[in-house]
């Protein structure tokens, strides 16, 4: 873990450093009635984002976790659970007309440059479009959960202010309360049935977020021991073959094969990064995988090392696979990622940075969705936005950036005020690309 932990669990427990914090003009509200993204179960506190049908679902699938404070996250009633379905994916345009949130699927013939920016309609190039280690997988579905702090037996809200230069810049910015997690499960989807393969958290702290990840083996040789204690004297049988490849590949340190994992885009962001990945061979056996992944406690895979060559150098952090169906999905390339903050920031620090300081051509349209390094929160009500059509832009003369009505009503965001917030819990990021300097300079010049 990070220096900047070092002081634990005492962060969140509210003894922090003061900050002066600046106020805000506030942010409009939308009238009218709600849509259907809007009309969930509220209370303080507390609002339904994911349909009841599909939540009961997933929340069936979930991993039993041998952490009791993780556990608890995903046991805990006011934890609030949604997808890109329930959330759509969405993003700022601030600089000049037309102002507003633009869906994720912008049409393309409204951005310029498009294929520098997304690698698909919907879908933003490598490393902001998806989760990481799922950029070249298949049936994975995504859930993310949110659980905001309490003090005192009331629910810390996220802090909203604008940011403007003059009349061509109107930004809204936020920063979440110290205490804040943020996590996603990514499951496995086989027919009818979702299949736990990892969950990861993010924890808010005064100075940075920290990262966690848990999977049901973070280590070959445990995945090894799970396989010959589910089928003890059967693996020796005839049938079993591909168990007995597997097995002996997961005790093996010569199986690792060099990878490289490198930005097409957004390079500024991503540096080229050298590692190993693990391919397991098909199990044979989907049942056996099923169960491994519905019945194994999910345990921390911080500081973990999945496999490790010292003959050649080779490390990686969690296995992967051709395979159908095995204990990750075929294409994940998590393995390429250690578990801790460093490797996580470093594409989270960018949610928000500005489309010029990458390319100069859609400089004006723009910045890289989430903020607070949250991707997939938005402050807005994205109901209005019609994801598929033309005018899912805003219009000039409207500015469509309106608060998601549920949260004001469960008192979840609320503007920010210098002279009443409390600095033990609200604290701006330090950020490691320019906040001023929106537009104006060459993006050469910076990281």
């Amino acid at each position: 873990m990070r220096s900047f932990l070092s002081q634990g669990r005492d962060l969140v427990r509210w003894t922090f450093v003061a900050v002066v914090m600046t106020g805000a003009s506030q942010c409009k509200q939308r009238d009218g009635a709600s849509s259907a993204a809007e009309t969930g179960a509220a209370r303080p506190g507390y609002t339904d984002l994911m349909p009841a049908a599909t939540a009961a679902q997933m929340k069936l699938s979930l991993p039993k976790v041998d952490d009791l404070e993780v556990q608890t996250i995903l046991n805990n009633p006011d934890t609030m659970w949604y997808d890109e379905h329930s959330f759509p994916p969405a993003y700022q345009d601030s600089y000049d007309d037309p102002k507003g949130v633009v869906g994720n699927d912008v049409d393309p013939d409204n951005v310029v440059s498009f294929n520098s920016l997304f690698k698909q309609r919907g879908r933003f190039h490598f490393p902001f479009g998806v989760a990481a280690g799922l950029e070249n997988t298949q049936g994975v579905r995504v859930v993310q959960f949110w659980l905001p702090p309490r003090h005192e037996g009331k629910v810390l809200p996220v802090k909203y202010w604008l940011h403007e230069e003059g009349r061509r810049l109107r930004r809204w910015r936020w920063i979440f309360p110290v205490g804040t997690v943020f996590g996603e499960v990514l499951f496995i989807v086989k027919g009818k049935y979702w299949y736990p393969f990892e969950l990861r958290l993010r924890t808010r702290f005064a100075d940075a977020w920290a990262a966690k990840a848990f999977r049901p083996f973070t280590t070959a040789l445990e995945l090894a021991a799970a396989i010959k204690a589910a089928k003890g004297p059967l693996i020796e049988g005839a049938s079993q073959t591909k168990l007995k490849t597997l097995v002996k590949h997961l005790e093996s340190s010569d199986t690792l094969q060099p990878h490289t994992v490198a930005a097409t885009n957004f390079k500024k962001s991503f540096p080229t990064l050298k590692g190993a990945m693990d391919y397991l061979p098909p199990f044979g056996d989907d049942e056996l995988v099923a169960q491994l992944l519905r019945r194994t406690p999910f345990k921390s895979a911080e500081g973990k090392v999945w496999k490790r060559s010292a003959k050649r150098k080779l490390e990686t952090y969690a296995a992967a696979t051709k395979a159908a169906f095995s204990i990750v999905p075929a294409g994940y390339d998590g393995g390429m990622y250690a578990v801790n903050d460093i490797a996580c920031r470093r594409c989270h620090q960018d949610a928000g940075r500005p489309f010029g300081h990458y390319y100069l051509q859609p400089l004006g349209y723009g910045e890289l969705w989430g903020e607070d390094e949250i991707f997939t929160w938005s402050l807005f009500d994205l109901s209005g936005l019609d994801r598929y059509q033309n005018d899912s832009t805003p219009t000039t003369d409207n500015d469509n950036r309106y608060i998601r009505k549920s949260f004001w009503n469960a008192g979840l965001v609320a503007q920010r005020h210098a002279k009443t917030d409390d600095p033990a819990f609200y604290q701006v990021l330090k950020r490691a690309w320019p906040t001023s300097n929106y537009i104006g300079f060459n993006p050469e010049q910076h990281p």
